[in-house]
């Protein structure tokens, strides 16, 4: 009797252990381990997967190359680029920040045209992530457009910029370190991950605040 009980017993544990190893067996196949591939200042960087227009960009066809990095004070930043304030600083919102300058090379790679999307790109450093601030961007480029058309062989230089509040610090410890931290520069992030390590910010000048 105890024999015939473990019998089902087992029996019962197969017949759900299946189903189940199925369905995981289709969710891992929906959603595959992401990896991430990462790339050093200077190197010439490939990306592959989806922008924000819905277009896939193919691995290869379009190689970054990070020439520079850099951190701004407010104070600096307003006297680099006449007429600019930042409503958030003005208003006590938040009481500083940085503007973080990356310089890139973008190259088209493949023998076909190719339309770039910098606003895709993104900086972060440990669980801070932000944009790019397009109205800056569009004031210290000179061609402003965040949607960049390259022919075959082609090549464009642009000034990323990304802003940075002590708000969404932990605390002013932490912010006291803010150009001190390690950044990274994400040109994709789905279904893989591609980034290129930009390392620690040349400081062009604390001077943040209202000052």
């Amino acid at each position: 009797m105890r024999k015939a009980l473990s019998i089902i017993v087992a029996a019962a544990c197969v017949a759900v252990a299946v189903p189940c190893g199925f369905r995981i067996e289709q969710v891992n196949a929906a959603y595959p381990e992401q990896h991430a591939y990462a790339y050093s200042m200077g190197e010439e960087a490939t990306y592959a997967g989806q922008n924000s227009s819905g277009g896939d960009v193919g691995s290869g066809l379009v190689t970054v190359k990070a020439l520079d990095f850099r951190s701004i004070g407010y104070g600096r930043l307003k006297k680099m680029v006449l007429g600019y304030e930042d409503s958030l600083i003005e208003e006590g919102t938040f009481g500083d920040m940085r503007a973080l300058f990356v310089e890139v090379k973008i190259e088209n790679a493949s023998s076909d045209a190719q339309k770039v999307h910098v606003r895709d790109y993104h900086l972060e450093s440990g669980a801070w992530h932000n944009g790019l601030y397009a109205p800056l961007y569009m004031s210290i480029n000179e061609d402003p457009s965040t949607m960049i058309d390259l022919a075959p062989g082609e090549k464009a230089e642009r000034t990323l910029v990304y802003l940075i509040y002590d708000a969404q610090m932990n605390n002013q410890a932490d912010w006291s370190k803010v150009e001190q931290r390690g950044y990274s520069l994400e040109l994709a992030l789905y279904p893989d991950k591609y980034l290129i390590d930009l390392g620690i910010p040349v400081a062009g000048g604390a001077e943040g605040g209202v000052a």
